[in-house]
Parts: C-alpha cells; sequence; structure tokens
C-alpha cells in the first residue's frame, strides 16, 4: 500500500479574506474590457478600485512565470490569483501564441513539473545550487496539455501549433517538484487527491523554496559570518521579496470557503467529488 497523502490547512490571515471581500458589493465594469466582474477580471488581470488598496502586497522572492495553455479556460484558472496578489513579479503568457513568448535565462530557471532529472528545493539547496535561480516557471492547463507543451516535438507537421523558442527555454531548464499534498480543490478531475490547483502547486513550491532558502542562509551565517547571501547582497531593496507567500492562497481560501458554508448550509445539496466522500467538512 503507498504511502498516505496527508491535507494540509490553508493559511490563516490578519483580516480573513470573507471580510474584505464580502464586503464589495456587487458587480462593476472591468476598466479595459467592460465585462461585469465582481473582484477582478480574469481576462484582463485587473483588480476593481474598491478592493485594490484593501489586498495584501506581496513580492515574491523569485520571479513567477505562469504559461496557460489557451485552450484552458480564464475563469477557471487559479493561477490568476498569483498575479493579482503579487502583480509585479507575476507574468502570465498565453501558450503558443508567438507575441507572448518566454524570455528567461533557462540555466538561472526553475520549472515546475514532475518526471526524470525533477529535483526539490532542499535537494538543490543541498548540492548548493538553489541560490543561483532568479525565476520560477509554472505551466497552467490540463496534464496532457501541460505534456504537450513541454514534450520534445519534432514532427514539422505540428510544429506550426506550438512556440519553438518557449519550448526550447522549457526543455533546457532545471525541473523542480514539491512534497505530494491532498488538494483541497473543488472542480472534478479524474486524477488522484495529490493532483493540485495551480494555486496550490505554486503556494507549496514558494513554501518549500522559503524554507530551503533559509537552510542556505543560515549555513551561510555559519560557514562565513555574513548575514547576508550573495544573492541577497546583489538585489536592490525594490527587488527583494516582501508580504507573505501565504497570500498567495488569499482567493482560493475565500472560494474554498463559499463552497464549503453554499452545502454546509443547504443539506439538500449533494456534492460529488472524485477525489474524496467527505469534501464538505459538516460539523
Amino acid at each position: 500500500m503507498g504511502k498516505q497523502i496527508e491535507e494540509y490547512e490553508l493559511p490563516t490571515f490578519e483580516v480573513e479574506p470573507e471580510v474584505i471581500l464580502d464586503s464589495i458589493a456587487g458587480r462593476q465594469k472591468c476598466k479595459k474590457c467592460s465585462k461585469k466582474i465582481r473582484f477582478f477580471c480574469y481576462n484582463c488581470v485587473l483588480v476593481v478600485d474598491e478592493l485594490a488598496s484593501q489586498l495584501p502586497e506581496l513580492h515574491l522572492p523569485i520571479k513567477l512565470h505562469v504559461i496557460k495553455h489557451r485552450g484552458e479556460n480564464n475563469g477557471k484558472s487559479t493561477a490568476v490569483y498569483a498575479k493579482i496578489m503579487a502583480p509585479s513579479t507575476v507574468a502570465m503568457y498565453t501558450y503558443p501564441e508567438k507575441e507572448n513568448t518566454l524570455n528567461i535565462d533557462p540555466e538561472t530557471s526553475l520549472l515546475l513539473y514532475p518526471g526524470e532529472g525533477a529535483k526539490t528545493m532542499e535537494e538543490l539547496a543541498d548540492e548548493g545550487q538553489l541560490q543561483k535561480y532568479r525565476d520560477l516557471v509554472v505551466i497552467d492547463g490540463t496534464w496532457p496539455q501541460a505534456n504537450g507543451i513541454i514534450s520534445n516535438e519534432s514532427r514539422p507537421e505540428h510544429a506550426s501549433k506550438h512556440n519553438m523558442e518557449t519550448k526550447r527555454i522549457l526543455q533546457n531548464m532545471q525541473r523542480v517538484t514539491i512534497t505530494p499534498r491532498k488538494t483541497k480543490f473543488w472542480r472534478y478531475q479524474s486524477l488522484d487527491s495529490s493532483y493540485m490547483a495551480t494555486i496550490e502547486a505554486i503556494y507549496f513550491c514558494y513554501y518549500e523554496y522559503s524554507n530551503a532558502m533559509q537552510k542556505c542562509n543560515m549555513a551561510n551565517v555559519v560557514d562565513t559570518g555574513c548575514r547576508n547571501t550573495e544573492k541577497n547582497c546583489e538585489e536592490k531593496s525594490e527587488d527583494r521579496p516582501s508580504g507573505d507567500i501565504k497570500d498567495l492562497l488569499y482567493f482560493y481560501k475565500y472560494y474554498y470557503n463559499v463552497i464549503q458554508n453554499r452545502y454546509k448550509s443547504d443539506k439538500s445539496l449533494v456534492f460529488h467529488s472524485f477525489q474524496a466522500k467527505d469534501y464538505i467538512k459538516y460539523d
């Protein structure tokens, strides 16, 4: 029997998301596309004015690049939460659009994707390699879509369907993986419970990165007596991380609670989930 995948607890916030988000009444027009939205526009990634000044500000320790497959519905994407919460350190691309090509150095970039050659953040830290990385790439789409993006596509008739420059960069990046955890995602999927929503995977990747970097920093203090790593010494103040990475789960926690409360308040509703029969946490 395989090892049981443990559940995790969603973080607590000084001011819980529903306190602020439930105060936003009605819908407003997106300033760019005029679509009626409540909190933000999934297409334009713009927050309504009433909410923008109330959200926590997050600056990630390394820049996040989200490559979203064009077949993935914007309204179903959880990766957009990262862009909303950390706009200055998150870039989003639509694959395979040629005018939206990834342009980063694969030698100093990590790709969150399991498989051969993938390492944990802790392994990279133990090897003395973690501090050299400046960028993290995450693919947002179904597993077949993600496999198509990173696969070594060589048939000429299929080349036109791909962004070959982005594909080349991805194929030359160090892959990383995270500790398996039981997803809290509410949407049905035909995979087991260790397959997380994109924003969950992003959060835990940064969580494990931060823990591994702490280990690097402590080792650096012991070895050199210096409290700044080489990376930190090179950073300008505006490039340094700020805020709390748990803010990545701000909207995710809100919608998770909306689902839970809806089904707990109306026992006539039945929640269907492939992952767990006890998804709704009845009191």
